[in-house]
């Protein structure tokens, strides 16, 4: 069993701002006979950030600030704060001397609630050619977010091959709601050499809304995985993937629904030889295959997007010398 708690609280030196972490970590593992054991995980985080988002100072063109390094846009009252809470359970279990298998299930949830003054100009108003104000919206959003996964592995020894065959599911749903205020709803902008904070109250903003939506993505990956030891000093490893995605997005402002799906294989394939205790050269190739964020695929933002592929190849050597007292690569 564990118990693990951290807490930290940092004032920086950007006015308005302050950070507070807490997170709480449990653990129990249960031993079910020789050769099983379920292992239990909750996890409880809360973070708050004063005076967040927090952007950069503003700058001239050759990168000379044009406020103080503790210029911040953003008023006492702002900040983005998560609440998440996740519980995690894993069955490890050897069925024989040359096969084991384990399954996870996770379930997590939080609210993330950010509102915030956001720069969105650079003005001269003293006509010196230099910007002195920037001109700010107020954003006030909330996101919540619902999510459980399994994950399956099956495990075999085989003499000189490991292999591996598992599976993976992942379902999420999200709710997203943005409200806005601009100049004309109440919103003042800020000096860079004067900045007069708290001249205005939020509750008075006319905020108006900008996104309202609820977005359900699924994920399903299948795998298999051989690692071969060819002899003591030469291993090769090759896997290959397949990923799916099945997202819908409903748009309750317009009431539209955008649905899109997609699946493809990725691989990889590497190998790494010991010439001797020094030396050990390797080698990888592989692909990759990601969805886009399903949130972002509506087609009122130009969505859908084609999932992002990849490619990787690498080789290098791997050195170790005096008992491992310098390692070069």
């Amino acid at each position: 069993y564990r118990l693990g708690v951290y807490q930290d609280h940092e004032n920086p030196y950007r006015y308005n701002t302050d950070v507070r972490n807490r997170i709480i970590d449990t653990g129990y593992a249960f031993d079910l006979g020789d050769s099983t054991t379920l292992t239990l995980q909750l996890t409880d985080v809360k973070q708050n950030y004063g005076g967040a988002r927090l952007r950069g100072i503003p700058a001239d063109k050759m990168g000379n600030f044009l406020a103080s390094t503790r210029w911040n846009s953003n008023e006492k009252s702002d900040f983005q704060r998560l609440d998440a809470t996740v519980y995690q359970a894993r069955l490890d279990q050897d069925i024989n001397s040359w096969l084991s298998t384990n399954v996870t299930l996770r379930y997590f949830e939080n609210t993330e609630v950010q509102k915030y003054h956001e720069p969105i100009s650079m003005d001269d108003t003293d006509g010196d050619g230099v910007a002195d104000w920037a001109a700010r919206q107020y954003r006030n959003q909330t996101r919540d977010t619902k999510a459980g996964s399994v994950t399956g592995n099956l495990v075999a020894e085989l003499g000189q091959h490991t292999v591996l065959l598992g599976g993976d599911f992942f379902r999420q749903k999200e709710g997203f709601y943005y409200l806005r205020a601009t100049a004309s709803g109440g919103v003042l902008g800020l000096s860079y050499t004067d900045p007069q904070y708290g001249l205005t109250d939020v509750a008075n903003y006319q905020q108006k809304l900008n996104t309202d939506s609820d977005t359900t993505a699924l994920r399903y990956g299948l795998y298999l995985q051989d690692q071969w030891r060819i002899t003591d000093d030469w291993d090769v490893l090759a896997g290959v993937r397949l990923d799916g995605f099945d997202d819908k997005v409903i748009d309750n402002i317009s009431a539209s629904r955008d649905d899109y799906d997609d699946s493809g294989f990725s691989y990889r394939i590497g190998s790494t030889y010991k010439i001797n205790e020094h030396l050990h050269p390797y080698a990888t190739w592989a692909t990759g295959f990601v969805p886009q964020d399903a949130a972002s695929q509506l087609s009122s933002k130009g969505g859908p997007f084609d999932p992002e592929e990849s490619k990787l190849a690498e080789a290098g050597v791997r050195s170790f010398w005096f008992d491992n007292a310098i390692n070069i690569n």
